[in-house]
């Protein structure tokens, strides 16, 4: 039986310490090394997506109340406030309404091939 030195016992505490830490390491160190993350990528149109869910249906549906809108311009107000002008595109080209007040219904008033540019009341 061999006695063994107070270096060589120094030695193989430090030894079995580092031993341990690196054990006790081991499962992180095989997590951050090994850990491959799913990456879910789609093309849509001309766009490659990653992990951008589908919209849900529903969600859509009640949006398009609120995206399904017609855009309109002043174009001029009435003589003696009856109301505005306003181009408003129909099919392919821009045509004339009247509006006689605030949220009132709009009346078309020109229905032509050619969108209307401009257009000025004429004075009473």
């Amino acid at each position: 039986e061999t006695s063994r030195g107070p270096r060589s016992q120094r030695l193989t505490a430090a030894l079995g310490f580092a031993l341990d830490r690196i054990a006790s390491l081991c499962p992180i160190l095989s997590l951050s090394l090994f850990h491959t993350t799913v990456v879910m990528a789609e093309k849509r149109g001309n766009l490659t997506v990653e992990n951008v869910p589908q919209p849900d249906e529903d969600v859509l549906a009640r949006l398009a109340a609120y995206q399904n809108t017609r855009n309109c311009g002043f174009r001029g107000f009435m003589p003696d406030d009856g109301g505005i002008l306003i181009g408003t595109r129909f099919a392919d080209s821009i045509q004339v309404h009247h509006v006689k007040f605030p949220m009132g219904a709009r009346k078309q008033l020109t229905f032509l091939r050619e969108p209307v540019k401009a257009c000025h009341p004429a004075p009473a």
